[in-house]
């Protein structure tokens, strides 16, 4: 039954929220006001949706939303990951205004959510699913104790830090507002046990994120748990018990049902994990990046950066689970639209569906999330909003709107007035089809440790902790991010401009370190982006081997003290405590504060003696180091790279009667 905003506030009306409605015109006191179903992904970007361009995947219940309401293009996330992200979506504020700005912080008593800004106009609003914002989450399979631990902020005068101590409620209580509730850990095992399916709980890797999947995202993973006995089933079965049930009662309800997948391990119930095939599942055309002249972090992140490890059918089995999960997940948030349907209050309903932030899904050689990097991939999500009568049935925007703004938007579509404390503004009026612009730019906060400034056509990622290569793209003649301007002159002259909008943004969001934070942009990058190679490595006869190696640089040295080449010769049980059997170091020339992008810089061919009676296999390992200082002047891009040196090569060393007799070098 629809209640009106003048009948509830006749009867119970309390609270903020209820107060600043009664100021409301007459019309808007008159209107009913709209429930809300709420269905939120972990981890799904835009390209998982055939609304979206997706030619492949069949994806119904989000082509009905998008049938129904209208598709926005250009929505963005205000933080990354998680938990900072969860923060601006459920409430309106920045990350660092909330002082979540890291995963597995509990959020602040004292920063209310959508369900504590609404409940002060009758509204009981359900959660149902991952939280991410009470601690305790990651818990031990098996029956191993629980980990029990949350992080809190601690005061500090320069930057965001936390502490991480025990307790937290995890995703078991309701909390800041939300109830009913029915989380994917407590709740959910019980079910399990009810239903015949207890046995479930005894093995490894189950829970959270983890629903027993058969192998490592590098195979071909599917989840041994049923289809039916699958936690994103039981999710959705809970969300629409709670929409039939409080359907039948006076005044407007919400549901927010929140997916845990397709998070990896992507490993969706049987039969998704086939749903396509390998020849489906084409690979984006970004797939192929080596990431030269991109920041450090990207190519050292062995996790999220396979390319080179890799084969090309591998991509394509993640790529075809990914597409499958996604496809589960619209069967099972279909029952929740169903008993919506069913209840007779679809048509003063807000339907709407989003995500927290996306995955690579093998777009520049990367899966997973944490690549350290901003890339459309991870920051653009879905949003599909429906609203029958107020939104325009079929419609699409390409406005530029970020996540913090969603709470504003939707106490705007309900016809209550936005709180002064809410850090977003709502695009009530690009829903509406009466705008088609919201913002110039949209401004990401990545974990503290980097910002992302993003217009239509241009985008920055700011990397200042530690500080890296910064990054340009002209989104425009570059849609799939794969040149950096950063050292060009245009691409300097951009990040002039989006510099000062993230100043702007800094201030004017009142972030705690806004000055110091502006003030990394002038560090120096003490980087050596260059990448060694043996040239030659032969024996002289004796004791004596010759070998040369180059450093192809990829970016001039800042550091401006002079260093050492190094070749060191490395096994512990060959030398003892030290592991390094023998070495040499050597005064490279040109000097190290002269290099060069684009430079080549050859060392040796150098002649090194091979200590007495030494024999057998050492690892070679290059580097660069500052004698005064005592240390290295920055990190090596590479495979196996480690701070300032890598390994390349192995040296066999063979003797005979106590006189050296081959030296082979092995790869």
């Amino acid at each position: 039954m629809a209640v009106s905003r003048r009948e509830f506030l006749g009867a119970a009306g309390s609270g903020l929220l209820a107060a600043a409605a009664r100021r409301l015109p007459a019309a808007e006191l008159d209107r009913p006001m709209p429930n809300l179903l709420w269905i939120m992904t972990d981890q799904q970007p835009v390209s998982t949706l055939r609304s979206y361009g997706n030619p492949v995947v069949s994806t119904p219940v989000t082509d009905r939303l998008a049938a129904r309401g209208m598709r926005l293009g250009n929505f963005h996330l205000s933080a990354f990951p998680c938990g900072p992200s969860r923060t601006c979506l459920l409430t309106g504020r920045e990350a660092h205004s909330a002082g979540v700005t890291q995963n597995d912080v509990t959020l602040p008593a004292d920063v209310p959510t959508i369900a504590e800004l609404l409940r002060g106009v009758g509204y009981d609003l359900g959660y149902f699913g991952k939280y991410h914002l009470a601690g305790n989450m990651y818990r031990q399979p098996g029956g191993q104790p629980e980990s029990n631990w949350q992080r809190v902020r601690r005061a500090d005068a320069g930057r965001f830090a936390y502490d991480q101590i025990s307790g937290g409620t995890g995703e078991d209580a309701p909390v800041h507002g939300f109830a009913p509730w029915a989380g994917g850990w407590a709740t959910y095992h019980q079910w399990l046990r009810r239903s015949g399916q207890g046995q479930l709980l005894e093995q490894r890797l189950f829970g959270n994120h983890a629903i027993l999947p058969s192998g490592p995202d590098s195979s071909h993973a599917f989840s041994q748990v049923p289809a039916e006995f699958h936690v994103e089933q039981y999710l959705a079965g809970q969300a629409a018990d709670f929409v039939r049930q409080r359907a039948q009662r006076p005044g407007p309800f919400g549901a927010i049902l929140s997916f845990y997948a397709p998070h990896h391990p992507v490993a969706p119930p049987q039969p998704w994990h086939e749903r396509y095939t390998l020849e489906q599942a084409a690979l984006p055309a970004n797939h192929r990046d080596d990431l030269r002249g991109k920041p450090f972090r990207q190519r050292q992140n062995s996790e999220c950066y396979v390319l080179p490890e890799w084969s090309e059918e591998q991509f394509r089995g993640y790529v075809r689970r990914y597409w499958g999960y996604c496809g589960f997940l619209e069967q099972c948030a279909a029952q929740v639209l169903q008993a919506l349907d069913d209840s007779g209050r679809a048509d003063d309903t807000i339907v709407l569906w989003t995500s927290d932030h996306g995955d690579m899904v093998a777009a520049h050689g990367m899966i997973h999330k944490l690549g350290t990097c901003g890339y459309e991939e991870l920051l653009n999500v879905p949003l599909l909003l429906s609203y029958p009568g107020r939104v325009p049935a079929g419609s699409h925007s390409g406005a530029l709107c970020a996540t913090v703004d969603l709470v504003p938007t939707l106490l705007d579509l309900i016809g209550l007035p936005r709180p002064a404390e809410l850090d977003g503004r709502s695009f009530g009026n690009v829903l509406r089809g009466s705008a088609t612009e919201h913002r110039e730019a949209v401004v990401c906060n990545w974990m503290e440790q980097g910002l992302v400034v993003r217009t239509k056509q241009q985008k920055l990622v700011f990397n200042h902790s530690p500080r890296d290569l910064d990054e340009v793209y002209d989104l425009v003649a570059d849609p799939g991010e794969l040149h950096n301007l950063a050292p060009t002159a245009a691409g300097q002259r951009t990040a002039e401009d989006l510099h000062g909008r993230l100043g702007d943004w800094l201030r004017q969001t009142h972030h705690p370190y806004a000055e110091p934070t502006s003030a990394r942009r002038n560090e120096a990058i003490a980087l050596v982006l260059a990448r060694p190679k043996i040239t030659s490595c032969r024996w002289l006869g004796g004791d004596q081997l010759e070998l040369a190696y180059e450093w192809a640089v990829e970016a001039p040295l800042t550091y401006r003290e002079k260093c050492w080449c190094y070749a060191q010769f490395v096994n512990p049980a060959l030398a003892g405590d030290a592991s390094i059997a023998f070495r040499n170091t050597t005064w490279p020339d040109p000097p190290t504060p002269q290099w060069q992008a684009g430079q080549t810089v050859r060392i040796g061919p150098l002649k090194l003696t091979i200590p007495a009676g030494l024999a057998g296999v050492l690892q070679i390992r290059l580097g660069l180091y500052d004698p005064e200082a005592r240390r290295g002047p920055g990190q090596i891009v590479g495979p196996r790279a480690n701070n300032n040196a890598v390994d390349l090569a192995k040296l066999r060393i063979t003797r005979t009667a106590g006189a050296v007799t081959a030296v082979e070098l092995l790869e």
